[in-house]
This record gives C-alpha cells, structure tokens and sequence, in this order.
C-alpha cells in the first residue's frame, strides 16, 4: 500500500511579472516576502498543506495542487486509473491533467514527514484481510496528539542524540513501541536503522504488524516487559543495541520494576550506547508550576474533545473495542491489564537520573523538556 495527500497549493505566474505578483500574495497573506530569484516562495501553510509561490518561465498565471506520495509511480498509476492522463514524467515527478485538462502535479514527499504522515492516505486500498491498518496507524497519532501535542519535538531530541551519539546507522530496540510510533520516524530519518519493537498490548502490535512489520528493516516481538525475563525472547539476544528508546511507557510502572529495567537495559547496550527516554517527568525546582502546566495541558485537552478536533482515549480504545479487526485483540488485552497499578512510579527527572546511574550508566540528563513533560538520555560508559 501506498499514501498520498495534496501537499502543496501552487500559485504559478511567468516570468518577469512574476516577481509583482509575488510581493502582492505575500503581502495579502501577511508573511515576509521570499527571494524573488528562487523559483519556490512559500506563502505559509493552511491545516498542514503548503501555500506556494511558483516563478514560471513562460505560460499563463494560474494554480496547481502537489500531491505528494511515498510512492509517486503507484499513486500515477491510481489517478491515471481514475481517468487522469499524463503530460510530461519528469522523472522524480510527474505532470498530470484530469479529466477536463486541468493541471497537477504527483511528486515525492516535500512537506516533510510528519506532515506527510499525519494526512496521507492509504491509497491501494485495504491489505488482503479488507482493513486499511495505516488508517488506524494514523488514527493512534491523532489520538497521542492530544496528549502530547509537542510528540514530534521530544521525539526529535530524542533521534538527535542518537544520531550525535552513534550514528545515523543505528540498531534501535524501541521499548514498550505499541503501534510503532517511534520506529515508524526513526525509520524516516534514518533510512539505514534497524529496529527490534517490544510490547505486550496484543491490540496495538496488530496495527504495527500489518503496517511496518512488512519492513525487513523490522523486528516485532511480543513480550511484557514487567516480567525480567523478557529479554529472552529478543532476536539475537547476544547481539547489542546502538539505541534504546521509549516514550510515554514507562510512567506505568512501578518503582522496583523500573529500577530492575534500567539495569537490564545497561546490559542490552553496546559500550557507547544511548537509552533514551520522553515522558512525564515534572521539574524538581518548579513543582508548583509544573501542577499548573499539566492542568493548562488537561484543560486544552478537554476543549479538543468538545471542539471534535481530538479523539479521546476511551473512545479510541471503544472504537477498536468494536471493530471487527481488533475487538478480539483488545478483549485480550483488558485481560492482560486489568487496571493501572497504583503503584506506578512517576518520577521527577532527577530521579530518573540517579536510577540510572546506580544501574550502571555513565553521563545521564535532560535533552528536552515542554511543560511538566520531559525527554533525558544516558549513555552507557565506553
């Protein structure tokens, strides 16, 4: 299966008038005009989509979309098949017309990948069982947006450390990965990573399975990380990882166990290696304000559920609760956590640094924080 989504809205005018009309749309818009002497100016973005300024070397003024794709001869190949007929293959992309002659363009993915994978589309239809599970991939995002609305940043901080620490290569384990949230971007920023995804929620490892466990460059493995042998059951156990990284997992747990992890997971790295971390995790120096951002974030939260921008968490959970595709999966799951464990541990970072030290790592601290939520790494002593 491929995806696609209309990427760009093209304002196209020729040479030499050009530059007029662009200083007109930036002004309308009210954003900084760009270098006239660049054949792209963008005009800013409306809802994800780019609003673009294009200098033609002849032709009329006129406008165009971009559909973007990750795979721009399938998604030809679906239009033409739809009744649209191509113009010119430029190679990397293609001009097409529809069926009245109007003018587009299929191109490779511009508007980056975040962006890209937030509205795109599964386009080939459903897998061979009839579900489209990139739809429900997309769907677990929007539904962690309204929680984390800053994901793509921690995560970012996150890879960033990873790349600086070893190398755009890495072999990752992604701890407690659900549906592949991490894996899924590490993947689009390193195109050389590997990733072995660990988790016990049969109904999120569903949704990975049928959508980046096709890629060879992933492993999948099924196993609950509260119970210490878990490590057992990883493929090439004896082999060791570049990266550990987990997101918004942990907090689940409880103190012990946490402390019994960190000291597994030192013993999974390589000398070198880097375990990464994003979470709640609130400033040890600004408790109070900490408080009250988390409840600046829960009460944003709250408008996004009754403004309809936002799924909330039991509804998602319903949602796949009665679909035919995941309700037995989920069932299992309320078996496997019936409930939160009062117990669970959530730590300042402070904390979570001095854990990890004591289980063997060397330099620990934070790459990134927004709000009461946080991101820290530690590495394990050469």
């Amino acid at each position: 299966m491929h995806r696609s989504r209309v990427g760009v809205i093209l304002i196209d005018h020729p040479r030499p008038g050009s530059e007029a009309a662009q200083r007109f749309w930036a002004a309308a818009v009210g954003v900084p005009g760009d270098d006239p002497a660049k054949t792209y100016g963008s005009l800013g973005w409306l809802d994800g989509v780019e609003f673009a300024f294009q200098h033609l070397n002849d032709g009329a003024p006129g406008m165009h979309l971009d559909v973007e794709s990750d795979d721009v001869p399938a998604e030809v190949g679906r239009l033409v098949g739809l009744g649209a007929s191509v113009r010119v293959d430029h190679g990397e992309y293609v001009e097409l017309a529809d069926p009245d002659g109007l003018v587009f363009c299929v191109v490779p993915v511009q508007t980056g990948p975040a962006r890209f994978r937030s509205g795109a589309v599964g386009r080939s239809g459903p897998g061979e069982d009839g579900v489209d599970w990139w739809t429900w991939q997309r769907s677990w995002d929007r539904q962690q947006e309204a929680f984390l609305p800053d994901r793509e940043e921690r995560l970012g901080a996150l890879f960033d450390a990873v790349e600086a620490t070893v190398g755009p290569e890495p072999r990752v384990l992604d701890l407690a990965g659900g549906t592949g949230s991490i894996t899924i971007r590490l993947l689009e920023r390193f195109a050389g990573a590997t990733a072995v995804l660990v988790d016990a929620d049969p109904a999120l490892l569903r949704i990975a399975e049928h959508t980046i466990g096709r890629d060879d460059r992933v492993r999948i493995v099924r196993t609950d990380l509260r119970e210490p042998g878990w490590i057992a059951v990883l493929p090439d156990a004896a082999a060791p990882f570049d990266a550990v990284l987990t997101a918004t997992a942990l907090h689940w747990f409880t103190r012990e166990r946490i402390v019994g992890l960190y000291a597994e997971l030192a013993g999974l790295l390589r000398p070198g290696g880097l375990f990464g971390n994003a979470d709640h995790m609130p400033d040890p120096g600004l408790p109070a304000l900490s408080a009250r951002l988390a409840e600046l974030a829960e009460r944003r939260r709250e408008q996004a559920y009754r403004d309809g921008t936002a799924e909330t968490w039991p509804g998602w959970w319903q949602r796949a609760r009665e679909s035919a595709e995941l309700g037995d999966a989920v069932a299992e799951r309320d078996v496997i956590f019936p409930a939160p464990d009062q117990d669970r541990w959530q730590p300042s970072h402070d904390h979570q640094v001095e854990v990890l030290r004591t289980a063997g790592f060397g330099e620990a601290g934070l790459v990134w924080r927004g709000g009461s939520d946080a991101a820290f790494v530690a590495v394990r002593p050469e």
